[in-house]
């Protein structure tokens, strides 16, 4: 998708430099979403009357597919995420990233404290479809999906004092809206979770996002992993896994396959399921 930037600020109430944010805001949206921006408009608008404008009011990423114009609010359009109790426990404005982040939180826990978006019966038949030693007062027939209050939030890029040891989060939607992998920088330990290891790596669920999952790839592709501690299957994952996965799915983006209903597609040490 390409899109140009619209960026506007009033001269009663902002300064010049108000335009570099939005700008930079929406430049982070759109690189965290894939989307390549091709120009930026600035509109020096004259206000009439004093406005208590905030910069979520003024800036829009204008996108264009396929000819047909469509309006995508900027991660600046969230609004002051400081009184929620998903925002992290800090001052000022939050940085766009985390106000993406925040939305997807708001997915995760409406399944843990409302409704799981995949039937009680398709999940039963995950649990049971490979054998599994299952603890003994273990019983498919009574098994539910957990429901919880969560107690507290992370937010992409909070550090995790451990004592000793500092774990990263970063925020790696695809797989669900709110996915987390954990990176040890110290010791280059990268906890993957549903994002890399070795078997299928599923992004069909309606719940999914093979578009997000590719950037997310991306995303922590940068990072200076030594080791990979997956959340499924074998341990012994090879730290160039990342740059595999990421060549298969520009592969498939590329064929035009990165959406729902593609199919599966093997590779030699995984298989994307789209």
């Amino acid at each position: 998708m390409k899109a140009v930037i619209y960026a506007r600020y009033s001269s009663d109430n902002q300064r010049e430099e108000s335009i570099d944010g939005q700008l930079r805001e929406c430049m982070e949206y759109a690189k965290f979403n894939g989307i390549d921006v091709v120009n930026s408009y600035i509109d020096r608008a004259l206000s009439a009357r004093r406005i208590s404008f905030r910069r979520s009011n003024n800036s829009r990423l204008y996108a264009c597919n396929r000819g047909q114009g469509a309006v995508r609010e900027s991660a600046a359009n969230a609004c002051q995420e400081q009184e929620s109790p998903f925002a992290p426990q800090s001052r000022g404005r939050l940085p766009a990233h985390h106000k993406t982040f925040l939305r997807s939180l708001r997915c995760d826990n409406d399944w843990l404290t409302d409704s799981f978006p995949i039937p009680l019966a398709m999940v039963k038949s995950f649990l049971t479809k490979e054998p599994c030693d299952f603890p003994q007062d273990f019983s498919i027939e009574n098994y539910s999906v957990c429901r919880r209050e969560p107690t507290k939030f992370l937010h992409d890029g909070q550090k995790i004092d451990l004592g000793g040891r500092t774990l990263l989060v970063v925020h790696t939607p695809g797989h669900s809206p709110g996915h987390c992998c954990f990176f040890e920088p110290e010791r280059g330990y990268l906890f993957s979770g549903d994002l890399i290891y070795k078997g299928k790596l599923d992004a069909f669920y309606p719940t999914t996002d093979p578009m997000q999952f590719m950037h997310s790839i991306k995303k922590v592709k940068k990072l200076p992993v030594k080791k990979i501690l997956p959340g499924h299957h074998s341990l012994d994952v090879p730290v160039d896994l990342i740059e595999k996965i990421d060549l298969a799915f520009k592969q498939l983006y590329a064929q035009n396959k990165l959406h729902h209903g593609s199919g599966i597609f093997d590779f030699e040490e995984f298989s994307l399921h789209i």
